[in-house]
């Protein structure tokens, strides 16, 4: 058998076993030495984020055009085409899937669109 194939390289590490784990732990050692001294710079805990995506667009909007006071919490748009706001029913079905705490505002964009916030 071959020195290199796969049956030779486990038949010597079989037989030198020692010699692989002691590789071994020297290998992980080298690694974790490696890694504290390199990667300390290059990772980090804080979070950016680099383009320019939907989910940040939406939540500069609600910051900027409904001067929205806690950015981390969860906004429900309730639409309705074919009633308005002052529908009890529109009403009603918004405040249950709000949990009671909304308020209902015309986006003003046409006189049929209206959204429970």
């Amino acid at each position: 058998m071959a020195r290199f194939s796969t049956s030779g390289i486990s038949r010597v590490s079989a037989e030198r076993r020692w010699y692989v784990i002691a590789a071994w732990i020297v290998a992980l050692l080298i690694g974790g030495a490696l890694s504290t001294m390199y990667l300390d710079d290059a990772l980090t805990t804080d979070f950016t984020s680099s383009s320019n995506q939907d989910s940040v667009v939406g939540l500069q909007l609600l910051e900027d055009r409904m001067q929205y006071p806690d950015p981390e919490t969860e906004t429900i748009v309730v639409e309705s085409s074919s009633i308005t706001v002052e529908d009890p029913g529109f009403a009603s079905t918004g405040k249950r899937s709000g949990g009671g705490s909304a308020r209902i505002r015309h986006t003003g964009r046409s006189g049929r669109r209206n959204q429970l916030l």
